[in-house]
């Protein structure tokens, strides 16, 4: 029930080390059944027609990759697919040329429409400026990127949130599950 290549491989470790302790493909099904993401991590949720994937936990050039791929193999058929990137902290010195490989990266994605919140992630986004045609949002915080979000989407969005915890994505999620559900049906 996880979703993402890197969880199908630990799973399929998991497999091996379960199978090497004598345990049956039933008990080993069961406990795959059993499994649920933690929150933040790789959860797919809706919200009214939008479909979400909740992976605001944390981000580090590794996760963010991984997750972007996820996003490109599970949504590819979604009328648009929207990429809420917050910056990755915590980086070092190494910050601004990990967030333009970022960039080049979402150039080459299935994304249409990237939002870029914060100084770090404009660096992705300009990177990913240069290389495609991709339609590009920067917001400075993510209270402001809040504030304009609801009015950037459009109905059966696939939207990806992704970023270091402190850049409080999460309040992004509310304001969208909330938006959807106090409007009319």
């Amino acid at each position: 029930p996880l979703l993402g290549r890197h969880n199908a491989l630990n799973a399929l470790l998991a497999l091996a080390v379960a199978r090497r302790l004598g345990l049956s493909d039933d008990q080993i099904s069961a406990g795959f059944a059993k499994v649920q993401p933690a929150d933040g991590r790789l959860q797919l949720l809706t919200a009214g027609t939008w479909r979400i994937i909740n992976d605001a936990y944390n981000a580090n050039p590794t996760s963010m990759l991984a997750a972007l791929d996820t996003f490109d193999t599970i949504a590819p058929k979604a009328p648009r697919r929207v990429a809420i990137l917050a910056d990755m902290l915590e980086l070092g010195a190494a910050a601004a040329s990990l967030h333009q490989q970022l960039g080049q990266r979402l150039a080459k994605s299935t994304v249409n429409l990237l939002i870029a919140i914060g100084p770090l992630m404009k660096s992705a986004a300009d990177a990913a400026a240069q290389s495609s045609t991709l339609d590009i949002r920067h917001f400075a915080t993510t209270p402001e990127a809040r504030a304009a979000i609801p009015h950037l989407l459009l109905p059966h969005d696939a939207i990806l949130l992704k970023g270091s915890h402190s850049m409080n994505l999460e309040s992004i999620l509310v304001a969208l599950q909330k938006d959807h559900a106090n409007s009319p049906a």
